[in-house]
This record gives structure tokens, C-alpha cells and sequence, in this order.
């Protein structure tokens, strides 16, 4: 009779069982820690556009957001919940997806980064969204595009506006102290 060395092969079937069963346990806790990773940077980022980190984490309204801070109106990300409506949901889907590129490529605008880094943004979110998160950039509305009438409304009436030296907060011309902090402006 043929042998392998193993015994029977009902052994070798629980070893390989075993195996795979510790191989998808360590698969899950390293998709968890990406996710809670993921989070994390997102959550930097909003704050860096001067967003509650909290909205990162809102399913749908986080990407209403994440238009808001791109330039883009809002309202498209409830696209989202077209996405279940037979027939057409795969067309929605895709034009939502064009739409999440587009609004990276304009995110990486504002944070001064180059277009090909929007596609690292919309292709490898964990890897972009760090380096935003935890690198030098700054955010600054003015820069990508202004299609969100929010955003560009606020950049028009910031003309009448300056900024506190020590806080940066806004305040109208006239004022000579900054309401948030105290100092002169």
C-alpha cells in the first residue's frame, strides 16, 4: 500500500484545515486594522479642511463631505442610495465612481498636491489619505475646483474679511480684537 509520511489523509485534510483557519483569522484582523487605519487618516484629513473629524466615519454623509471639501456639491453622494434601485443601479454606480476620481483629483488640488496624486487618492485611499493626514499639506478651498455654491460663496465674501495672526479665525474688517482668541488684530 502507498504511504506519504503523513498517515492517514484525514490528518493532512485537518492540517490543511488548521492552516487555513488561522490564515483567514490573521487575513480578518489585518483588514480590520486597515480599516480602523483608514478612519483615522480620513478623520485628519476632514479635520484639515476644517471639518469635524466625525464626519469621516457617517456613512453617505461622509462622502456628501468629502464633495463639499473637493469643490463639488454635496447632494451628489446620495447617488449612493440609487445604487439599490434595480436596472439602472449599475449605471449609478459607475457615474458615482467617475465622480469620486474627479472629486480626489480636486482634493488633491486643494491640499497642493499634483492631479496623479488624486489617482493615488481614488485608487489607494489608505496610502494617499496618510500622507494628507499625517504630512505638511495644508488645506486651502481656494485652489481645485469651485463648483460647490457653499465654498464659493464663502470665497467671495472672504474679501471682507481678515484673518487672525495668532488663530487664523476670520472676522470682518472692522473688528479690532479676535472673537475666539483675544488678540489684536
Amino acid at each position: 500500500m502507498y504511504s506519504t509520511g503523513y498517515g492517514s489523509g484525514y490528518e493532512f485534510l485537518e492540517l490543511f484545515t488548521g492552516g487555513l483557519i488561522v490564515f483567514l483569522i490573521l487575513f480578518c484582523i489585518l483588514v480590520i486594522a486597515a480599516g480602523v487605519f483608514q478612519i483615522v487618516c480620513q478623520w485628519k484629513v476632514y479635520q484639515k479642511a476644517g471639518k469635524e473629524g466625525w464626519e469621516a466615519i457617517v456613512p453617505i454623509y461622509n462622502s456628501w463631505v468629502l464633495f463639499e471639501i473637493s469643490g463639488y456639491p454635496g447632494w451628489i453622494a446620495l447617488f449612493a442610495i440609487g445604487c439599490c434601485v434595480p436596472f439602472v443601479n449599475f449605471l449609478i454606480a459607475i457615474g458615482l465612481c467617475v465622480m469620486e476620481v474627479i472629486a480626489a483629483l480636486s482634493l488633491a488640488e486643494k491640499f497642493g498636491k499634483e492631479k496623479v496624486f488624486g489617482l493615488l487618492l481614488a485608487f489607494v485611499p489608505i496610502v494617499g489619505y496618510a500622507i494628507l493626514a499625517f504630512g505638511n499639506a495644508e488645506y486651502d478651498e481656494t485652489r481645485g475646483n469651485q463648483l460647490n455654491k457653499a465654498s464659493a460663496s464663502n470665497s467671495t465674501n472672504n474679501t471682507n474679511k481678515v484673518f487672525c495672526s495668532s488663530c487664523g479665525t476670520g472676522v470682518d474688517k472692522g473688528v479690532k480684537f479676535c472673537p475666539k482668541c483675544g488678540e489684536k488684530i
